[in-house]
């Protein structure tokens, strides 16, 4: 690939990242929200920080909805320009109230439905530009941004009032963010998805790839994906209802359960219930920083491994690592209270778990968002998947709270720990291996329902060869050689779907 093509790959990805370090600095604004109102020069009541914290889950499901409007009409792109100022206009407002409760919920439901819609659509635009050999990597640098948020909001918490936190952490990454957005083409997917004229669909692809990049071969591989979901323009709800559309989509939102429940993620949310009893020489800021800090130091001896090996084997791995953790957790919390090796034990289990939850599986869960969605419908099925999940988290922490009241911390993570067991065996037999493949070739590889013609061999990007339909089916030919290895479970779906 030119030189020229990755780089600016990598800007596009800085860019649309902007959003991902705006929603992580807004996580740590919870966090200082809390310490900093809990004080002596706290504005807050208890009741209402628990608003200002809870509308954050209220504007990223409001935004999903927003996004499921806007996003198939307008495309990642132009969305991601409307939203950098309405979260800087959140801010804004926070800033102005000076911390008044009426003003901080405002601003707090304005700031966060700009980045519930926009958290999907920018990881779509990466995935759409970058090069397959390169789409982990970059992926695993939008989610990077997320950490790097929180580690600078909770660094500038620590130092400023919360609602001056919030206006540097969002308007200057909106800035940055809307600029930078001018200067990017829509992508290619995109602009035929929506019948644009191919030639711009072509200088999206150069642009990306660089002048010497196969242009036309890509443009009829697009064409074919998107005639596969049917008409393209005003039918996108209708081309959703098919099935190489439903069922991309089931199987995405079945690994983004098991993102929420593996362990990792609410280990997270609890980290104070797990470690608290450790005799660590941290202040409440400190302590918030570990997670984001242990995803910060092991997400670079990872990215080999996401850009080398498949996603199926990490994934398993992923699960199972977590499944140990969350198991080491659970027998220190059996131990005596009193017992020397409680503490450090729930915290080796911590950290077992934090880390191939932050470095692969997260990577991989968002890579596959994606990478399974169908180009002609992907704007509308990346925002129905993160609405999936911004509900599926707020029931989850909702439920969390008498679960542990229930069975306790460790019958909690015995309950991950078994979830992640069957993360093992979802991704051993459903879930199909993308590694190396183009989002059309993998769309016509694992989902294409119509009959096609002669396959085609085509060279993926890591020198693999990969069989591929671009027309109808010759009669005859053995659906097999279309079928993903990845089980007889799979076959098993297809019948249902």
């Amino acid at each position: 690939m030119h030189s020229s093509g990755a780089l600016k790959q990598v800007l596009a990805t800085a860019i649309c990242g902007q959003t991902q370090f705006m929603l992580g600095a807004n996580v740590a604004l919870n966090s200082a929200l809390l310490i900093q109102e809990a004080g002596p020069d706290g504005r807050l009541s208890v009741s209402q920080r628990s608003w200002a914290i809870s509308v954050t889950f209220a504007g990223a499901l409001l935004g999903c909805v927003l996004a499921a409007a806007l996003a198939p009409p307008l495309g990642a792109r132009r969305l991601l320009l409307l939203l950098m100022p309405l979260a800087a206009a959140g801010s804004v407002a926070i800033y102005c109230g000076d911390g008044a409760f009426g003003w901080t919920v405002a601003g707090r439901l304005l700031v966060n439905t700009a980045l519930g819609a926009g958290d999907g659509q920018a990881r779509a635009y990466v995935a759409e530009v970058a090069a397959p050999a390169q789409r982990a990597v970059l992926s695993t640098a939008v989610g990077l941004l997320l950490f790097v948020g929180q580690l600078v909001g909770l660094a500038l918490a620590s130092v400023w009032r919360w609602p001056l936190q919030q206006l540097a952490c969002t308007c200057a990454p909106a800035a940055l963010g809307a600029l930078g957005l001018l200067l990017l083409p829509d992508t290619a997917q995109w602009l035929m998805a929506r019948g644009r004229d191919e030639k711009l669909a072509a200088d999206a692809l150069a642009f990306y790839r660089g002048q010497d990049f196969d242009t036309a071969s890509e443009i009829d591989n697009i064409r074919a994906s998107v005639e596969e979901a049917g008409a393209p323009l005003g039918r996108t709800w209708r081309a959703l209802c098919r099935r190489s559309a439903l069922r991309p989509l089931l199987l995405t939102a079945g690994q983004f359960f098991f993102f929420v429940w593996t362990g990792g993620f609410f280990l997270v949310v609890v980290t104070a219930l797990v470690v608290g009893g450790l005799p660590l020489p941290l202040d409440d800021y400190q302590r918030a920083m570990l997670v984001p800090a242990v995803a910060l130091l092991g997400t670079p001896p990872a990215s080999p491994l996401l850009r080398r090996a498949g996603r199926l084997p990490l994934l398993r791995a992923s699960g199972a690592f977590s499944a140990v953790g969350c198991a080491t957790i659970a027998a220190g919390d059996l131990l005596d209270a009193e017992h020397a090796a409680r503490g450090w034990l729930a915290l080796g289990g911590a950290l077992v778990c934090l880390l191939p939850y932050s470095t692969l599986l997260t990577a991989i869960t968002f890579n596959y968002l994606g990478e399974l969605l169908p180009n002609s419908v992907r704007s509308l099925a990346v925002s129905l998947v993160m609405g999936w999940f911004g509900l599926l988290v707020f029931v989850s922490l909702q439920l969390y709270e008498p679960l542990l009241g229930a069975i306790s911390v460790g019958g909690v993570f015995l309950v991950h720990a078994a979830i992640s067991l069957l993360q093992v065996l979802y991704a051993s037999t459903l879930l199909p291996e993308t590694h190396g493949l183009t989002l059309e070739q993998i769309q016509q590889r694992f989902f294409d329902t119509k009959p096609q013609t002669a396959p085609v061999e085509l060279e993926t990007a890591n020198g693999d060869r990969a069989r591929v339909y671009s027309g109808r089916r010759r009669k005859g030919t053995p659906l097999a050689e279309r079928r993903s290895d990845s089980g007889g479970c799979d076959r098993l779906l297809r019948y249902f779907l």
